[in-house]
């Protein structure tokens, strides 16, 4: 016969599955105050909270990791424990613990058989800490074993941070073939940021002439107008600003320099 925790946590999925969250992980709840040495209900209630349906994202991954953190110091299931690592490194990820990911990281990347996306991680960890050179190393080895333009992008954003602007353009002028959206968009945005203007003109004209919606299309003549400013050609800029007010429904500017004072003002990235 089922112990009154095991009855809990068999009609926990089914509250959970029924729209009844709350409900259910009262249950979970409760399950683990009368079996608190059981380690799946501890892993369950953590996915459970990881997952997002919660609102208050804090709170619950804070809770998860100490769920998780209980798994792995008390289970004997290595499925377990391998899930485990993988939800706190993911939690720990978006609280920006990013120390807390490296040590979870190490665990799965030596355990894994397939351990690229951890890699992946754990160069952007790296390089959050600012870790350069250990983060370069990373994203150069999965470079070498399946080269992509997007981490080509990242190693060349972790390049910008370091200050080093030759290997930087060195990457971005290595991506090549037909390119989404928001990598064209990174690509612009790294080129502005390292005084690459003509070449970030390139990539905000060829977003420019995607069809997307008003909305999309203001943000790349807003980019596109600052390079032109950057690079003195001020009739250009005015009429990308001025672009960017009409598909804004806002009034045009007369004057190149009205838009630029505000920019000074209220844009990091200007």
């Amino acid at each position: 016969m089922d112990t009154d925790a095991e009855l809990l946590f068999n009609g926990f999925d089914a509250k959970f599955q029924s729209g009844d969250q709350e409900g259910a992980l009262a249950d979970l709840d409760e399950a683990i105050k009368l079996d608190p040495q059981n380690t799946a209900y501890h892993l369950t209630r953590g996915i459970v909270k990881a997952g997002p349906s919660w609102t208050d994202t804090y709170q619950a991954h804070t809770e998860t990791i100490a769920d998780f953190t209980f798994v792995i110091e008390h289970s004997s299931d290595e499925d377990e424990i391998d899930k485990a690592y993988r939800k706190r490194a993911i939690s720990c990820l978006t609280l920006k613990q990013y120390a807390e990911v490296l040590e979870d990281l190490e665990w799965l990347i030596n355990e894994e058989d397939d351990p690229e996306f951890w890699i992946d991680i754990r160069s952007e960890c790296k390089r959050e800490l600012g870790l350069f050179e250990e983060a370069i190393k990373d994203f150069s080895l999965a470079i070498d074993t399946r080269k992509s333009n997007e981490l080509l992008i990242q190693r060349a954003k972790t390049y910008i941070e370091m200050g080093d602007y030759e290997d930087a353009f060195q990457d971005l002028g290595q991506i090549e073939g037909d390119m989404y959206e928001n990598l064209l968009i990174k690509r612009g945005q790294l080129y502005y940021q390292m005084g690459g203007y003509k070449e970030a003109i390139e990539d905000f004209t060829r977003l420019i002439h995607i069809n997307r919606s008003g909305g999309f299309h203001s943000a790349m003549y807003h980019w596109r107008g600052k390079c032109y400013y950057r690079l003195n050609q001020l009739d250009n800029a005015l009429a990308d600003f001025n672009q960017m007010q009409l598909l804004k429904g806002e009034k045009a500017f007369t004057d190149v320099n009205q838009y630029i004072e505000y920019l000074q003002l209220n844009d990091a990235y200007f």
